[in-house]
């Protein structure tokens, strides 16, 4: 875990490849994805020679933050600055929680250092700003500025996401069968 400004941490994934064909980051990163919810694969993650140890022989945790916030801004999109008004609010809402300096319209709360308390806290401010109501449901579907910038101006949008949290409780029910069929 890497710190955020206001001291929440940022998730990141470190593992060891050994072996003739070591995985890849990609090959992890859809591993994991297919395993759990995308809000819930991390954001940072990067293969390691060996874990950095402290003079006791322990993993040196302090190490490892070190590089959290190098690899979060490696794995950005190209930045694009927000365009309207609602997209400058937005970004600067997540700045504030995620403690960065700028947030570009395609940049996912989730790969960026967001976690799900920091989602409860933006909901909070969001309501505020909003001219339509959002639920915590909404911010998990839409998880770049622009995308989400764009649900909370929309007039007639309620039809699409309830059938896209239906499909995302399908898939997740289809991992956990998979999950359980591989556990017997």
């Amino acid at each position: 875990m890497g710190e955020t400004a206001e001291g929440s941490g940022r998730l990141a994934a470190f593992f060891v490849t050994k072996g003739e064909t070591p995985p890849t980051t990609e090959s992890v990163r859809e591993y994991l994805g297919q395993r759990l919810p995308d809000y819930m694969v991390p954001p940072a993650l990067t293969a390691l020679d060996d874990l950095p140890l402290t003079a006791n022989g322990k993993v040196d945790k302090k190490q490892l933050a070190k590089q959290v916030t190098v690899l979060l801004e490696k794995n950005r999109p190209k930045r694009i600055a927000p365009r309207n008004e609602i997209e400058k609010q937005v970004a600067g809402i997540w700045c504030e929680l995620l403690g960065c300096k700028e947030v570009g319209v395609l940049d996912n709360f989730f790969e960026i250092g967001g976690n799900s308390l920091l989602a409860l806290r933006m909901h909070t401010r969001l309501q505020a700003i909003s001219p339509r109501d959002i639920s915590i449901v909404n911010i998990f579907e839409h998880t770049t500025v622009n995308a989400l910038s764009r649900f909370m101006t929309a007039e007639h949008n309620i039809q699409a996401t309830t059938s896209t949290t239906t499909d995302r409780g399908i898939m997740r029910r289809e991992r956990m069968k998979r999950k359980m069929r591989r556990h017997q």
